[in-house]
C-alpha cells in the first residue's frame, strides 16, 4: 500500500468569471512498503473555465486531461488524486539513483520543533541541512548534526530545539523569515549554536535558490532583484549577515555561539580539505572575534577526526558522495560540537551536559602529518 502527504505550497485563485490558471506545487511524502522518501515536487497546472471544465496537465502524468464538473471543488480535488496515482508508479527509487534533494521549499509547511518546557532554558540550534536535514527524520539515510546533538544534554535542564533548515545560507534563513521565529522564541538565558556557509558560495539572484552571498566580512553590498521572493533586495556579505545574527541574539539576553561549517568529504593529499582564513570557517571566526562570542571551529576538529580515520573509514560516514552525513556521521559530528564546547573556557553550556557527554573527548584531535 502506498500513502502520500501532499503540502500545497502556492495557490492563485480564480478571479472573477475569467478563464483562470491555478498552479500548485505539490511536495508529496511517500511510504510504501516501509520506505520513506520525498518524491520530487511536481507543478500541476488546472485551467478552469466558465463553463466549469477543468484541465489537469503535470509532468508525472505526461499529458493532459479534460474534464467536466458540475462543482470546481470536486474538479480540483481530483486533481490531487490524479496526481498522486501519477506519482506512485515513480515512487521507488532505482537502486542505483543519486540521493533525492532533501531541502524544503522556501513555502513549505516545516512544522519545526518547540521547546517543550518553555519553564526551563533553550538551545536553538540554528543553520542548514548538515544541522537538520530534511524533516530530520532520516530521509535518504542522511542526517544533521542537531538530531543526535539532543542526547549530549539533560532534558530536565534543557530544551534542545533543532530550527535549522535545509538548503539556507547566512541570507535566506533571515531574509525567509526564519530568524524572526527563533527571536520571537528567544527568552534571556537562552543559548544558540550557528552554523553557515555551505550553501552562501551560490549565485545571488537565479531563478532556482537564488541563496548566495557576497565573499568576505566587509560591508560591501549589491542590489538584485530577487526571483524567488518577488522583491528588490540588497545582498550583504556573509559576515554581515551573521553580525546581524550575534547583535540581534545579545539584544534578547542569549548567549550565541557561532560554529564554523563542517568539513566535506574532499581529500587532498591524505586530508580532508578545511575552509581556511579565505574561507567561511574563517570569517566565521573572525565575526566571533570581533563580537567577542564564543567561537567553535567545527571544520578543524572534524577535519581532524577524518584525518586520522582515513578515507576508507570516513566513507560510510556520508549519506551522499560529500556533504551530508549518515547517522553515524551526524553522530560524530554532533561530539564535535560537544568536544568543542568542553574547549571553550568557560562553556556556558557546561551544567546542562547529560552523562552521555560526559565520555566526549574535551581536547583537539591530533594532528595528522
Amino acid at each position: 500500500m502506498t500513502r502520500f502527504w501532499c503540502e500545497p505550497v502556492n495557490t492563485y485563485v480564480l478571479s472573477g468569471l475569467r478563464l483562470s490558471t491555478i498552479e500548485i506545487r505539490l511536495p508529496v511524502r511517500v511510504e510504501r512498503a516501509g520506505i520513506h522518501r520525498n518524491v520530487a515536487e511536481v507543478q500541476t497546472s488546472v485551467r478552469v473555465s466558465t463553463k466549469l471544465s477543468v484541465e489537469v496537465s503535470t509532468p508525472a502524468m505526461n499529458r493532459k486531461i479534460r474534464i467536466w464538473f458540475p462543482h470546481l471543488a470536486i474538479a480540483v480535488c481530483l486533481l490531487v488524486v490524479l496526481t498522486t496515482s501519477a506519482l506512485s508508479q515513480t515512487a521507488e527509487p532505482s537502486p542505483a539513483a543519486s540521493p533525492q534533494n532533501t531541502d524544503p521549499t522556501v513555502h513549505a509547511r516545516l512544522n519545526l520543533p518547540e521547546a517543550k518546557n518553555p519553564a526551563l532554558p533553550t538551545l536553538f540550534l540554528v543553520g542548514d541541512s548538515t544541522v537538520r536535514n530534511g524533516r530530520g527524520d532520516g530521509a535518504n539515510g542522511q542526517w544533521g548534526w542537531g538530531e543526535p546533538l539532543v542526547d549530549y544534554f539533560d532534558p530536565t535542564k534543557i530544551n534542545v530545539v533543532n530550527r535549522a533548515i535545509g538548503g539556507r545560507s547566512s541570507r535566506t534563513y533571515m531574509t525567509e523569515g526564519h530568524w524572526q521565529e527563533v527571536l520571537d522564541r528567544l527568552k534571556p538565558g537562552d543559548f544558540i549554536l550557528i552554523q553557515f556557509g555551505h550553501n552562501d558560495s551560490g549565485p545571488l539572484d537565479d531563478t532556482s535558490r537564488a541563496r548566495g552571498t557576497l565573499p568576505g566580512t566587509s560591508d560591501e553590498t549589491r542590489e538584485i532583484e530577487n526571483p524567488i521572493l518577488k522583491r528588490h533586495e540588497t545582498v550583504h556579505t556573509y559576515g554581515w549577515y551573521m553580525r546581524q545574527y550575534v547583535e540581534q541574539a545579545r539584544q534578547k539576553g542569549a548567549t550565541i555561539i557561532v560554529c564554523s561549517l563542517i568539513p566535506r568529504k574532499i581529500w587532498k593529499d591524505g586530508h580532508v580539505v578545511r575552509s581556511g582564513g579565505d574561507g567561511y570557517g574563517g570569517w566565521a571566526r573572525e565575526i566571533a572575534q570581533q563580537e567577542h562570542v564564543p567561537f567553535i571551529d567545527l571544520n578543524e576538529i572534524i577535519g581532524g577526526e577524518y584525518d586520522a580515520m582515513g578515507e576508507q573509514a570516513v566513507e560510510p560516514l556520508f549519506g551522499d558522495p560529500h556533504t551530508h552525513t549518515s547517522l553515524k556521521g551526524a553522530r560524530i559530528n554532533a561530539e564535535a560540537v560537544v568536544t568543542g564546547l568542553k574547549l571553550l573556557h568557560p562553556d556556558p553550556l557546561q551544567s546542562y551536559f547529560s552523562a552521555d557527554a560526559a565520555a566526549v573527548s574535551a581536547t583537539m584531535p591530533p594532528a595528522k602529518p
